[in-house]
C-alpha cells in the first residue's frame, strides 16, 4: 500500500518433520528460492502468467517452513539467526521472507479469526485491510483487498466491512 507497486510473492512451501528442520535445510531452501525470484523478476513468460498487465510490480520470495508432525519444539528464530551472510547467496534486489512453524500457527489463528467474523474467504469478500497514512509515507488508499506480510504477522490486523455496489440489471 505504501510503494505504489503490486507486490507478488513467489512462495516455496517446505513441509518438514521436526528432526529435519535444520540450518542446512533452511539455507538450501533460501538459496533455491533466491534463484527462483531472481529468474521471475526477468522472466517475461512468468510475469505474463502470474501478474496483471500494465501494473508496476515487485516480486519477492516467501519461504514457508511447515512442521507437518507438530513435534518441532525449538525456537525457529535461533536457526535463522545462526545463518550468516556467507551461508546464503541472495542476489542484489531480491527480498526473501522466511516463516517458521510458530508464525504459520499464528497465521492460522489470524485466518480462523477472520473466517469466523466474515465467513469463508472468497473473491467477493466484504472487507478490506486498513493501512493508515504514516508520518513519512502516505498511501494512495487506506483500504486494500490484500494484506502485506508485515500486516499479517503483526500483533493486530485492522479490517473494515463495506457494502458492494449493486450492478445494473
Amino acid at each position: 500500500p505504501y510503494t505504489g507497486e503490486e507486490n507478488y510473492l513467489n512462495v516455496d512451501l517446505k513441509s518438514y518433520a521436526a528432526g529435519t528442520i535444520s540450518k542446512g535445510a533452511v539455507v538450501a531452501a533460501i538459496n533455491s528460492l533466491a534463484m527462483a525470484v531472481e529468474c521471475a523478476k526477468i522472466s517475461e513468460p512468468w510475469q505474463r502468467v502470474h501478474t496483471i498487465d500494465g501494473t508496476k510490480i515487485d516480486i519477492s520470495g516467501l519461504l514457508f517452513i511447515y512442521n507437518h508432525d507438530a513435534e518441532f519444539k525449538h525456537d525457529f528464530n535461533e536457526i535463522l539467526s545462526s545463518i550468516g551472510e556467507t551461508d546464503v547467496h541472495i542476489p542484489k534486489g531480491v527480498r526473501i521472507s522466511v516463516m517458521g512453524p510458530e508464525q504459520i500457527l499464528y497465521l492460522l489463528t489470524v485466518a480462523n479469526d477472520i473466517g469466523l467474523r466474515f465467513g469463508p474467504f472468497s473473491v467477493s469478500r466484504p472487507y478490506r485491510f486498513y493501512y493508515p497514512n504514516l508520518v513519512l509515507t502516505k498511501t494512495q488508499s487506506v483500504l486494500h483487498e490484500s494484506a502485506s506480510l508485515e500486516t499479517l504477522t503483526g500483533p493486530f490486523q485492522i479490517l473494515t466491512t463495506f457494502k458492494r455496489k449493486r450492478s445494473a440489471p
